[in-house]
């Protein structure tokens, strides 16, 4: 049996294959391993992390690659553009990266995107090509280096193969994905697991508890591909092999089957998208994740604990310490192996403030049963740094202050169930949520936060009860905000600032716009916002939760029902100008303000017995109205104008009074004839008003 290592970049260099077209062949195997006596052993001898280095390439054209022209990666298929994709990696590593670097992989990303994106084009080679002329590259990290680490930094480009030329700007691709309808499906099927997932995890409050659900899907939906495992040679397609296919996320969700390098890519995809930094790590010919929680890292390998029968898991290698308390490496988790890897340097990478903390589980590390790191005690709610004795002494971190108390003013010791742990606080963590409130003040209530209000949101964000998109939400809908009547263009304004912190741009303000007087009700609209990577990326910066957004988006919700009080506007609300356009039309008088404001109360309230239609047909079939003694002709000509806000045609003038005084209708059922036109429907629309059956 002959394991699937690699030696490092000098090995590399003098083993490696030149391609001359389509595939690149495939680099010199080495370093033979002892069979695992078991297939149950067998993913645990390390060995199915594999690459191959490319040292030529084929002419590239645009017959055979995808060559990036700036630009390409702002378009969006079905919403799917470069922030929707960001979502997925940690800039630990980028951060590492020289400037020249970090543009380098800047080009790499809007190339993925732009290749994603493109719907049409069918290459008869497997290359992405950006330009990299104007960059000073080769003084960090070689051409080699570069391509393996963005692939293994950004996972969620899953076309990405695990071959890697040796020049900079070629990224090369599985031969499953040349052709622009195959790239559509791939995408459509590993966005829709992805982001069904992400929903899933996002339910959980916690980290800890969101890091959970990501691990058991991964293992529950998946299995280790032993098959490729024990014979590396098993095509797949053309000089692709499945072991080569088992090197990314897109074969564990395709596949239901992958190798280390597909558990861990999944791991890190799903974890970063909901705001728990994972980096992806290698090391003995092996993949795994560490992860951040708290400020502390832990090792996390969803391979690993992986049952060999559907369904079955453990949590044996899930938070643990990357270091047992003698010093060596839990065994297969070796970093910075030069001879087994492509990338050596994660001593910059993992810098020492990353390294991996103190196992939190509360017995026998090797249990494989999952145990809660969180309990609450008094006002304070504590994350368990080590409840291991093996570790040293039990330690804990106060992670939120319960009651509106600050999660400051915590004690030195807590006792829970037994035990007594030092508690420690990181400071800043609560000065960001605080702040993170404080805006929200700010911007929607134009005003400093009081002191309750302000400590009431901080606890219960830090001690997650609620998400920061359920706390905006609590801003935007709150009397006091909505009190302000701003108007459409307002709205969507205060949207912009308040959570994307930054003006609107003409082309997203134009499109929400379109989309309120489509019928798109202010909750709707705010779930767009709360939902958006670009909210994410804010409360990243903040340290707290996105979460969902709204746990419900009724159909008609909150709508201006005054003229917008912000400074310079008085726009009046639209349902007002109807009430009012009302009583003028059909009765010739202006409101009283007692009136105005009934059936504005009326409309906002959305109740089923009191929708737009009941409203006119209560002016219309009414006793003031008929005192006015008005005959057919006036009565269609009072119809136009209530309920179109217009003069009739004259040929619909015509068919209509036709109607009433030679074909048997009555007044209502002309009436409903006006209340079931599309023009009403849409005046309701954008009024944000119910129109309700016809009466």
């Amino acid at each position: 049996m002959r394991n699937i290592k690699f030696r490092w970049l000098s090995a590399l260099l003098t083993t490696v294959m030149v391609a001359t077209a389509g595939v690149p062949a495939i680099g010199a195997r080495a370093a033979e391993i002892t069979e695992p006596a078991s297939a149950v052993d067998a993913k645990f001898q390390g060995g199915d992390l594999v690459f191959h280095a490319v040292d030529e390439l084929p002419e590239i054209s645009a017959a055979n690659a995808y060559i990036y022209q700036e630009g390409d990666e702002e378009s969006a298929v079905q919403g799917r553009d470069l922030s929707y994709w960001q979502q997925f990696r940690s800039d630990c590593f980028l951060d590492t990266l020289t400037d020249d670097e970090k543009v380098l992989y800047s080009r790499y990303e809007a190339a993925c995107v732009g290749y994603l994106n493109d719907t049409t084009s069918n290459f008869d080679g497997n290359y992405i090509r950006v330009d990299t002329s104007d960059l000073s590259l080769g003084n960090h990290m070689t051409p080699y280096q570069a391509n393996y680490m963005f692939k293994l930094n950004y996972p969620q480009y899953f076309f990405i193969s695990n071959y890697f030329s040796g020049s900079y700007g070629y990224l090369i691709t599985y031969n499953d994905f040349k052709g622009a309808a195959a790239r559509q499906n791939a995408v459509n099927e590993f966005c829709g697991v992805v982001d069904t997932w992400i929903n899933q995890i996002n339910q959980a409050a916690l980290p800890e508890e969101k890091e959970k659900i990501a691990h058991d899907l991964v293992c529950d939906w998946t299995e280790y591909d032993y098959d490729s495992y024990y014979d590396p040679s098993i095509p797949h397609d053309g000089d692709f092999t499945r072991m080569d296919w088992d090197q990314s996320a897109y074969s564990l969700i395709h596949d239901h089957l992958t190798v280390c390098a597909g558990y861990s890519a999944t791991s890190g995809i799903l974890l970063n998208a909901v705001g728990i930094e994972t980096l992806n790590v290698t090391g003995d010919g092996h993949a795994w994740n560490m992860v951040q929680l708290h400020n502390y890292w832990f090792l996390y390998d969803t391979t690993w604990d992986d049952g060999d029968n559907p369904g079955s898991w453990n949590y044996s290698y899930y938070n643990r310490n990357g270091v047992d308390p003698d010093g060596s490496y839990i065994g297969g988790h070796r970093l910075n192996l030069s001879e087994d890897q492509l990338y050596t340097n994660w001593p910059t990478f993992v810098p020492e403030q990353k390294k991996y903390s103190n196992c939190p589980l509360d017995s026998d590390v090797t249990s494989g049963i999952h145990q809660g790191v969180y309990f609450d005690e008094g006002n304070f709610k504590y994350f368990v740094t080590n409840g291991c004795s093996t570790y040293g002494a039990f330690t804990a971190e106060v992670v939120a202050g319960l009651n509106g108390a600050s999660a400051s003013d915590h004690p030195a010791t807590v006792t829970h169930q037994g035990k007594t742990y030092a508690v420690s606080y990181t400071p800043g963590r609560e000065d960001q949520v605080r702040a993170f409130v404080s805006r929200l003040y700010n911007v929607f209530l134009d005003r400093e936060a009081d002191a309750a209000g302000l400590n009431g949101w901080t606890s219960q964000l830090m001690s997650n009860q609620r998400t920061a998109g359920e706390v905006a939400a609590g801003f935007i809908f709150s009397p006091e905000f909505t009190d302000r009547n701003t108007c459409n263009e307002h709205f969507l304004r205060y949207l912009y600032l308040g959570l994307f912190d930054r003006a609107a741009d003409p082309d997203g303000y134009n499109g929400w716009t379109a989309l309120i007087n489509d019928g798109y009700c202010r909750e709707r609209v705010a779930q767009g916002f709360l939902t958006s990577p670009e909210f994410f990326d804010l409360c990243a910066s903040f340290g707290v939760n996105p979460g969902n957004g709204l746990a419900n988006v009724p159909t008609y919700g909150t709508i201006q029902k005054a003229h917008c009080t912000i400074a310079g506007c008085g726009n009046e609300a639209p349902v007002v100008t109807l009430v009012v356009g009302l009583y003028n039309t059909v009765f010739g008088r202006t409101p009283a303000q007692d009136e105005i404001d009934f059936w504005v109360d009326m409309m906002a309230a959305h109740r089923p017995d009191v929708t737009a239609r009941v409203m006119v047909n209560s002016f219309l079939n009414g006793q003031e109205y008929a005192n006015l003694g008005r005959n057919n002709t006036e009565y269609v000509q009072d119809l136009y104008r209530a309920i179109f806000n217009r003069e009739a045609d004259a040929d619909g003038l015509r068919d209509w009074v036709n109607r009433l005084d030679n074909e048997g209708w009555t007044r209502e059922r002309v009436l409903n004839g006006f209340t079931s036109s599309q023009e009403f429907m849409d005046q309701c629309l954008r009024t944000g008003i119910e129109v309700g059956p016809e009466v």
